[in-house]
């Protein structure tokens, strides 16, 4: 083999090891950024359910001012869970199925991946409290078809 060939394929390599370098650092870079994205605004959606969110005397939600609320993104579900695990308020209402069963269990806000009836959604679960203790739990999820096309 001369050393021509020889560092042919040295450069070759470099330049090909270099390449797939690169390309996995913007393609980890553009999902990070997308999933940051879809996390703010989750955030800025449940939040505003919280405020819209109230509890009458006997710990049921006021589902009538859940009815009024338009979010800003149409593809938006969320689901209101009672303490007793029981759907109060789901929107699609044909949703019956949790969207992140995990994180019912975990008690505190978190963020997940989870797939929910064949669909990829990225949720948000924040526990529910009020002056007299924990009252449900709100999920809020959007698809993650875009995320998962850019994969």
């Amino acid at each position: 083999m001369s050393l021509r060939l020889r560092l042919t394929l040295l450069y070759t390599s470099l330049i090909g090891g270099t390449l797939f370098l690169f390309g996995s650092l913007v393609y980890a870079l553009v999902s990070l950024i997308l999933i940051d994205q879809i996390d703010s605004i989750l955030s800025q959606q449940a939040e505003a359910l919280v405020q819209v969110l109230r509890v009458n005397a006997e710990g049921d939600f006021d589902t009538r001012l859940l009815d009024s609320f338009q979010p800003t993104d149409s593809s938006l579900l969320f689901q209101v869970w009672g303490t007793d695990r029981e759907l109060k308020y789901a929107r699609p209402r044909f949703w019956r199925d949790p969207l992140d069963p995990l994180a019912a269990q975990m008690g505190r806000t978190m963020f997940n991946s989870a797939y929910s009836r064949g669909t990829h959604l990225r949720v948000i679960s924040i526990p529910l409290l009020t002056r007299r203790g924990p009252s449900g739990l709100l999920q809020v999820g959007v698809s993650q078809s875009l995320l998962d096309t850019t994969q």
